[in-house]
Formats: C-alpha cells, sequence, structure tokens
C-alpha cells in the first residue's frame, strides 16, 4: 500500500482520482455494486470555499491542485452541500427539497440531485437566505460524478 501514501487526505479524499479506482479494484474489489463518487466545484465557488475553509487536510488541498473533470462522463447531477469541520452537510439534512420544489419549481432526478447548473445556483442562494433556515454553513452547488471502476 506504500504506493498511495500521500494520495489520501482527510475526511475519505482521494488526491489522485486514478489511484483511488486502482486502489478500488486492488483491495475492494469483492464489494458488490461498489461505487466511488467525485464531487467538483465550478472555479467562482472554488475561490470562495478556500477562503472561507483551509486546513491543508482534504478537499481543500484537491481544490487548490485545480484539477478538472470531465462533466461528460458518470455526471449524477448537482447536490448543495454545507461544509462542516471538514465534511459537507447536504441540503437534504435540513429538509429544503420540498422548499426547492414548492418555492422554486427546483425538482430532483432519480439520483435526489439537480440536473442543472443554473438551477443549481438558485438552489445555493435560496438555501444560503438566512430566512431559510439551513444550518449556517458554506453552502455551494458540488458536481457529483461517478466514476467507473
Amino acid at each position: 500500500m506504500s504506493n498511495y501514501r500521500g494520495q489520501y487526505g482527510w475526511a475519505g479524499v482521494w488526491l489522485d482520482p486514478d489511484l483511488a479506482i486502482k486502489f478500488a479494484i486492488d483491495y475492494l474489489g469483492h464489494i458488490e455494486d461498489l461505487k466511488l463518487i467525485a464531487i467538483a466545484l465550478e472555479n467562482y465557488y472554488r475561490d470562495e470555499f478556500l477562503i472561507n475553509y483551509n486546513s491543508k487536510l482534504g478537499i481543500d488541498r484537491l481544490l487548490k491542485l485545480g484539477q478538472t473533470i470531465n462533466l461528460n462522463k458518470g455526471f449524477l447531477g448537482y447536490e448543495i452541500l454545507g461544509e462542516d469541520r471538514g465534511s459537507f452537510c447536504s441540503f437534504i439534512c435540513n429538509h429544503l427539497e420540498t422548499d426547492l420544489k414548492q418555492k422554486l419549481g427546483i425538482k430532483l432526478n432519480q439520483y435526489g440531485l439537480i440536473d442543472c447548473y443554473n438551477l443549481a445556483i438558485k438552489a445555493t442562494d435560496y438555501i444560503n437566505l438566512p430566512k431559510t433556515g439551513a444550518e449556517p454553513l458554506l453552502w455551494q452547488p458540488w458536481a457529483i460524478i461517478e466514476l467507473k471502476i
């Protein structure tokens, strides 16, 4: 496992998706229906995240590298996530999926995610309003991508 040294960060973050896939094949191949998920932010939100959260441990370390990911392969949708001391909360944990549907007309896809980036931004802006009642976190639209093993 020494091939993986330095490639893994806090909160289950692999710094290289190819190594994450190799690790999954080498050590987790016995797990049926195993899924690897990548998350990504658009540059504006990446910069906002790095201004507000800078631990050099996991996701922020990866965001600083400026890696890109192809959204045409394995894209599942957008999740509005709030950073909470090194881990994330979903807008669904705050029961905001009903508000998004009723107040903004945003429907979730079969994965419980938002299909369209513009709608994800609209949802993010709404969730960040104090009147929404969401936890006081940095809420941002993260692309969710399934990596093929």
